[in-house]
């Protein structure tokens, strides 16, 4: 009986969660490039102000803490508007719950006649659908 509900959840669950976990990884990665960029640029900006203060008869320090400063400006209101971090966590949020629903569709009991598997899988099929395509609250 184990053996038929797993490859039920292999065959339902498995691709969603699978297209959803590189979905997630993916935007993982994108918001920690933003900022770490982030933080590489604030730290030039930094510095190249701390240089503006010690030279003060040179101009290019604050060329360079303005250009820095905008650029950094640009690329963190680019990632806000992309909502990097939103995508991430709303990818997450939906393979964690498909991992679940993988797991409760195991423990559950067999049903006992032939109908009853049919609405199981049925109703796994739908709550994949749901999980993939409905709006996800945090």
């Amino acid at each position: 009986m184990l053996h038929t509900r797993v490859a039920e959840a292999e065959r339902l669950v498995y691709p969603a969660f699978g297209e959803c976990d590189i979905r997630a990884k993916r935007e993982q990665n994108r918001n920690r490039w933003y900022s770490f960029l982030a933080i590489v640029g604030a730290l030039g900006t930094t510095v190249a102000g701390a240089a503006q203060v010690l030279l003060t008869s040179s101009v290019w320090p604050g060329v360079v803490v303005a250009t820095l400063g905008g650029g950094t400006s640009v690329l963190t209101t680019m990632a806000r508007r992309q909502g990097t971090l939103g995508n991430y966590l709303d990818a997450r949020t939906r393979t964690e719950r498909l991992r679940s629903l993988y797991f409760v569709h195991l423990a559950r009991p067999p049903a006992p006649t032939l109908a009853g598997a049919d609405t199981d899988t049925d109703d796994l099929e739908k709550r994949v659908k749901q999980i993939m395509s409905g709006p996800v609250s945090i």
